[in-house]
C-alpha cells in the first residue's frame, strides 16, 4: 500500500532538479535503453554490448514504469534505530563516511552528483573500507570511492504521464542523455540495473553540454564494463506530509542517515541563495544557516543535494539563528559555502502540523539512499 502511495504522490508532484545555466552546443543526442536488472554476469555484458543496436525499441527508448521502480524500493516510515540512542550532533565528514564535494560545472546534473554521492557514502557506511575492497576490488582507494557522475548523467530520465486503459494512466521514464535536469526516484533505480564505473574510467565533462557526452576511456579499453558498482535496492523516506507525527519523521531521517549513509534530497533554490553577493558566495557573512528572504521570490528551480548530518542545537552568530539544522553537501565546488557544504533549518513543528513547510527546505520531497544486501 505504501509503495502505491509513493508512486501516486510522485506522479502528481514530481520535481525535476536542474540548477543550470543554458547555452547552445552541437553535441549529438543519444537515446539509450535499459541494461537489465542485476545480477549481470560477464557473459551477459559481453552479449549486451555486442548486440546494442538490435536491442533498441522502435523509438530508440525503453519505458521503465513507476511500479517496476517501486519494486526495488524499501519505504521507511518509522525509525530504524532506537531514537534514544541518536546523538544531538552527527556529521559524516567527521566520521569519514562521505566523499569530498565536487563541481557540476555549467550543466544541470546536480541530481547525478547527489545520486553518486549517496552511493559513495552508502558504500562507506554499510560496507566499510574492508567490505568495499572485498566486494569491489577494482576500486583503488576504498576510503574515497570515486564514481562517475558522467555515466549516471548520460542515462537521464525523460519522464511523462500517459493514458492507459486498465489503470487510467501510467507514469513512465525513458532514457535520454539530454541535459534537462533529473529525478533521484529514477536515477537510484538506474544504479541497480546499470551500475556505475569509476570516475577515472568515465570522467566528468564540466563544460556546458546540452547533450551529455558518452565518455569512456580514450584507450578503447573495455575493462570499465566489468568494473561497475551496483547496489541491491533503495531506501526511500516519504515526504513529511506522509507521517503522522513530527518526532517519528525527524527520527526516521536521522536513523536512516546514520544506518545507510548520506541521503539524496532536494530543495528549491532561490536567487538569494545562489546569486553573487548572496548566501552561497558570501558565506558566512549572510549567515551560516540559509534562511530564505521572502522579498526575493525569484527561483532558479529545483536542486538536488546530499544530506550528510544534523545538529539539534546550532547557533549561527551571523544571523542569530538558534535551533536544529541539517548539514548538506553541494555540487558547486569548494570555493564557496563552508568548503562545499551549507546548512538549512529543519522543518519546524508548526510547519509539520500545518502542512506548510517552505519549498526551500528539504522536507517537501522524498529522500533516497542505495542499499547493499
Amino acid at each position: 500500500m505504501m509503495r502505491k502511495v509513493i508512486f501516486l504522490t510522485i506522479s502528481i508532484l514530481l520535481v525535476v532538479s536542474a540548477c543550470t545555466f543554458k547555452n547552445v552546443d552541437t553535441q549529438e543526442k543519444q537515446y539509450t535503453f535499459a541494461l537489465g536488472l542485476r545480477p549481470l554476469p560477464k557473459e551477459f555484458l559481453d552479449w549486451w554490448f555486442e548486440n546494442l543496436d538490435e536491442l533498441k525499441s522502435e523509438n530508440g527508448k525503453l519505458v521503465a514504469y513507476g511500479y517496476d521502480i517501486a519494486e526495488t524500493q524499501e519505504v521507511k516510515t518509522s525509525p530504524v534505530l532506537d531514537p534514544s540512542y541518536l546523538p544531538t550532533e552527527y556529521d559524516m565528514r567527521e566520521e569519514g563516511l562521505v566523499t569530498p564535494p565536487k563541481s557540476q560545472g555549467l550543466n544541470g546534473t546536480c541530481w547525478a552528483f547527489a545520486t553518486v554521492g549517496s552511493l559513495e557514502s552508502a558504500m562507506l557506511a554499510q560496507l566499510g573500507t574492508d567490505g568495499i575492497s572485498q566486494r569491489f576490488p577494482f576500486i583503488p582507494d576504498p576510503y574515497n570511492p570515486d564514481l562517475s557522475e558522467q555515466f549516471v548523467a548520460y542515462y537521464n530520465a525523460d519522464w511523462k504521464i500517459e493514458p492507459e486503459v486498465e489503470h487510467g494512466y501510467r507514469l513512465s521514464w525513458q532514457e535520454t542523455n539530454q541535459d534537462i535536469g533529473g529525478e533521484c526516484f529514477f536515477s537510484t533505480y538506474n544504479l541497480i540495473r546499470r551500475g556505475v564505473p569509476l570516475e577515472e574510467d568515465f570522467r566528468y565533462i564540466a563544460d556546458k553540454c546540452d547533450w551529455i557526452a558518452w565518455n569512456p576511456p580514450s584507450d578503447s579499453s573495455d575493462s570499465w564494463k566489468y568494473h561497475l558498482v551496483r547496489p541491491d535496492g533503495t531506501v526511500v523516506i516519504p515526504r513529511y506530509n506522509m507521517f503522522a507525527d513530527y518526532d517519528t519523521y525527524i527520527n526516521t531521517i536521522k536513523s536512516v542517515l546514520k544506518t545507510y549513509g548520506a541521503l539524496c534530497v532536494s530543495m528549491i533554490v532561490y536567487k538569494d541563495f545562489k546569486d553573487k553577493e548572496c548566501y552561497w558566495d558570501k558565506w558566512p557573512s549572510y549567515g551560516e544557516v540559509y534562511i530564505h528572504d521572502d522579498s526575493s521570490p525569484d527561483t532558479g528551480g529545483g536542486h538536488a543535494i546530499l544530506l550528510a548530518g544534523w545538529d539539534d542545537y546550532y547557533y549561527d552568530f551571523y544571523n542569530d539563528y538558534y535551533g536544529p539544522i541539517w548539514i548538506l553537501k553541494n555540487s558547486w565546488g569548494t570555493d564557496h559555502g563552508d568548503k562545499g557544504y551549507f546548512y538549512l533549518p529543519m522543518i519546524t513543528q508548526d510547519e509539520f502540523v500545518n502542512k506548510q513547510c517552505p519549498d526551500w527546505k528539504i522536507e517537501p520531497d522524498c529522500m533516497y539512499v542505495p542499499v547493499f544486501k
